[in-house]
């Protein structure tokens, strides 16, 4: 589920779809023409289709003619409708009208979006290839700093999508000190895969090794979240160490 603040451009995509035998395979659309809304409350199909009663028009709309097929667009940003009042986030309606083939039928989809106030963080998710350093001083040996970066910024997407795959957002973790060790362990052991030569060598022991203190430190850090924006823990879930595959 995404979220976008109140008072900044929304940008988004949609990716038509089409039904195969239960499966879901992208729908090369022919027309480049389209439109997309949000409402404050789900509209009828009628007035979805031309826009009437809508708080937001999509203010550009291009469409990709080549798989992935999709559209883009754009969304001026959309002010808070209750600045001072306990609920900070909210949840809109999206329409998307699109016309598959030539002068067909326009086709209308719905669906959420949720818009929110920004939120502080005592700092921001993640590590640094300091605090890798910092647990393995020896990574030098194995890795250049680009090198070492490159891994960390692949590390806290799996990291991400298997947060979310639990129902836990990146940004709303509270408990930060504990995550960025938990990076910092994710990435020596895929540092460390790429040495292996031999199944029991040094490295593939390394390997194993930083891959259980991952594991541990994942199922042992409570994931705080601060799901009001209040600065307040509302809710501690226990984070997994499974790896899940996740679309957009």
């Amino acid at each position: 589920m995404s979220r976008y603040p109140f008072g900044a451009a929304i940008e988004r995509d949609y990716y038509p779809v089409k039904d195969v035998d239960g499966l879901s395979e992208p729908f090369p659309v022919v027309s480049n023409s389209g439109s997309a809304y949000l409402y404050v409350e789900r509209p009828s199909r009628e007035d979805a289709q031309s826009g009437v009663g809508a708080l937001a028009t999509a203010v550009s709309w291009t469409y990709q003619l080549d798989n992935p097929f999709k559209a883009s667009y754009q969304f001026d940003p959309i002010s808070d409708p209750d600045p001072t009042g306990a609920e900070s986030c909210r949840e809109m309606v999206e329409v998307v009208n699109m016309i598959l083939e030539g002068s067909a039928q326009v086709q209308t989809a719905m669906r959420p979006v949720f818009l929110e106030r920004v939120r502080p963080l005592p700092e921001i998710p993640g590590t640094t290839i300091n605090t890798i350093k910092d647990v393995f001083p020896q990574i030098d040996s194995y890795m250049s700093d680009s090198e070492l970066s490159e891994t960390l910024s692949v590390v806290e997407e799996q990291v991400k999508i298997e947060l979310r795959s639990n129902g836990i957002e990146w940004a709303k973790v509270q408990n930060l000190r504990v995550l960025r060790l938990a990076l910092a362990y994710r990435a020596i052991e895929f540092a460390s895969i790429v040495q292996i030569k031999n199944t029991g060598d040094r490295h593939d022991r390394r390997r194993e090794l930083f891959a259980g203190m991952y594991a541990s430190t994942m199922k042992a850090v409570r994931l705080e979240q601060d799901e009001d924006g209040d600065g307040q823990t509302d809710s501690v879930r226990s984070g997994g160490a499974s790896h899940f595959i996740i679309s957009k």
